[in-house]
């Protein structure tokens, strides 16, 4: 038996575009924790770069750490954040 759900949504950035997006339940042994099909789910995205999302479900404290370590990574990188040395 297959217990994995792709969890397929889409939502409307701030900007006005349209933006679809998955996610994926592994082990869901009661279907009555996955959502229903056309109702709404809150969606947590980075306003700049909308591709990068994920539900906001309660509990999911694990994923909002990785979406906020990958923004952190893509400032970094992008040459949004400026690190300085200290002299001595």
């Amino acid at each position: 038996m297959d217990y994995n759900y792709d969890i397929h949504f889409r939502f409307v950035d701030g900007n006005g575009n349209a933006v679809k997006s998955s996610y994926r339940m592994n082990r869901v042994y009661n279907v009555s924790n996955l959502p229903r099909i056309g109702s709404s789910v809150r969606v947590r995205y980075f306003p700049t770069f909308s591709r990068i999302n994920m539900p906001d479900r309660p509990g999911s404290y694990l994923g909002s750490l990785a979406v906020g370590g990958l923004g952190i990574l893509l400032l970094a990188f992008s040459g949004g954040l400026r690190f300085v040395k200290k002299k001595r």
